[in-house]
C-alpha cells in the first residue's frame, strides 16, 4: 500500500524544478563575459578582454590595474556576474574615495541581483549585500560598498578599489605617504590567500 503524500506536495516539487531550471538558465546566461554584458545591458569594450583573463588566470595576484573609460560600469558587470556565478563564496568589498559612489554602486548591483530573481538574505542595502546562499558561517556579505576612508576592520575577502583616492595624492607628499601606508598596511592585510584585488585609477593630467 503506497502512502498519500501530503497535499500540495506535488505543488512544491515542481515549483523547486522550475527554480532550480530558472538558477541554471541564469548561471549559462552569466558564464561569459560578453552574455554578463549583454543580459545586463551593456557593451563589452574590447581593451576589457585582457581583465577578464587575468583574473581568470592569476587570483593570487592583482588581477589588473588600469585607467580608461567606463571602468566603473565594468566592476558592476565583474561585480553582478561573480554573485550570481559563486552565490555561497562571493565577498567583495568595493571601496572608492566618495561614499556616495559607493552607494550608487551598491545600488545598482542590487538592482540587478533582484532583477534576476537573486534571494535576499540578512543584509540586503546599498552598502552591504548578502545572498540568501551565502555561507552562513560568514561574518562578510556579498558585496560590502564604502569609502576609503570608512573602516575595514573586520573584512577577510575581495578587494576591488574604484578610485580610492582623491587629486590630493598626486599634489600632496603627505597625503600620498599616508595613503600608500593605508594601501600597504591595512588594505593588503585584508585579502586572504588566492583573494582578488582589482585597482582601477582615474588618468589625472
Amino acid at each position: 500500500m503506497t502512502a498519500a503524500m501530503p497535499s500540495g506536495y506535488t505543488e512544491l516539487v515542481t515549483e523547486a524544478k522550475r527554480q532550480s531550471r530558472a538558477r541554471k538558465l541564469l548561471r549559462e546566461r552569466f558564464s561569459t563575459a560578453e552574455g554578463a554584458g549583454e543580459a545586463l545591458g551593456m557593451d563589452n569594450p574590447t581593451h576589457y578582454e585582457s581583465f577578464e583573463r587575468i583574473a581568470a588566470e592569476n587570483r593570487q595576484w592583482v588581477i589588473h590595474a588600469f585607467t580608461g573609460s567606463g571602468k566603473t560600469w565594468w566592476a558592476y558587470r565583474y561585480i553582478v556576474r561573480d554573485i550570481i556565478l559563486n552565490p555561497v563564496s562571493a565577498r567583495w568589498c568595493y571601496m572608492t574615495v566618495d561614499p556616495r559612489n559607493a552607494s550608487n554602486f551598491g545600488g545598482r548591483v542590487l538592482e540587478a541581483l533582484e532583477q534576476f530573481g537573486i534571494e535576499p538574505g540578512r543584509d540586503w542595502g546599498k552598502n552591504a549585500i548578502r545572498t540568501a546562499a551565502a555561507d552562513p558561517r560568514r561574518k562578510e556579505p556579498s558585496l560590502r560598498c564604502q569609502s576609503t576612508g570608512a573602516t575595514s576592520e573586520g573584512w577577510r575577502g575581495d578587494l576591488l578599489l574604484d578610485d580610492p583616492f582623491d587629486i590630493n595624492v598626486m599634489v600632496s607628499d603627505a597625503e600620498r605617504r599616508a595613503k600608500n601606508a593605508l594601501f600597504r598596511n591595512t588594505l593588503l592585510g585584508r585579502l586572504e590567500p588566492m583573494a582578488r584585488l582589482g585597482i582601477m585609477l582615474a588618468p589625472w593630467p
